[in-house]
This record gives C-alpha cells, structure tokens and sequence, in this order.
C-alpha cells in the first residue's frame, strides 16, 4: 500500500548540500547515494529522451517530491520517484 508524503522539511534535505551515506536520512541524500550504475538506468528509463549527463539531483528530487508518494511511513521510507513506484529511494531515521 502506498500514501503520500506527510513529512516535515528536514525529511527531504537540500539537493545542492546532499551528501553520499550508507543510510540516508534525507530524500536529497538518499537520491546522492545512488550508485552511479543504477543512477544512470533510472534516468534512461523514466526519461529516454534526455542525456544522462543532463539529468541531475535536483531535478529527480522534484519529480520525487511531485510524485508525492511513499511505500511506507516507517524507517526506511521508500520514496517513489516515479507514478509507477519502479524507481524508489530508502530514507532512515
């Protein structure tokens, strides 16, 4: 079952400070810590028609805040960043 975000400011972090961890506690750095890997097939998929190298963090942030949904509301949230739910991000407490 998904739900939307209801979430307080600090949940989502800023994408122009976000930092790479093992355990993101902000959307912003839970989309940083991405592997380069699965980065790269996330924007290929979700968005064909544009280069990779043309895609960055503050753009998917949006498109994760705009889809305004979460698989669930415990640590780790799973954040989808796409309407599908194909494309998640795990964020902890």
């Amino acid at each position: 079952m998904s739900c939307s975000h209801s979430f307080g400011p600090d949940f989502y972090g800023d994408p122009y400070n976000a930092s790479q961890y093992d355990r993101p506690t902000t959307l912003a750095d839970a989309l940083a810590s991405m592997p380069d890997e699965q980065w790269n097939e996330m924007c290929q998929n979700l968005w064909p028609n544009r280069g990779v190298d043309c895609i960055d963090l503050e753009f998917v942030f949006v498109e994760a805040i705009n889809t305004n949904t979460v698989t669930n509301l415990c640590s780790p949230a799973e954040v989808w960043i796409n309407s599908d739910g194909n494309w998640t991000v795990k964020v902890y407490e």
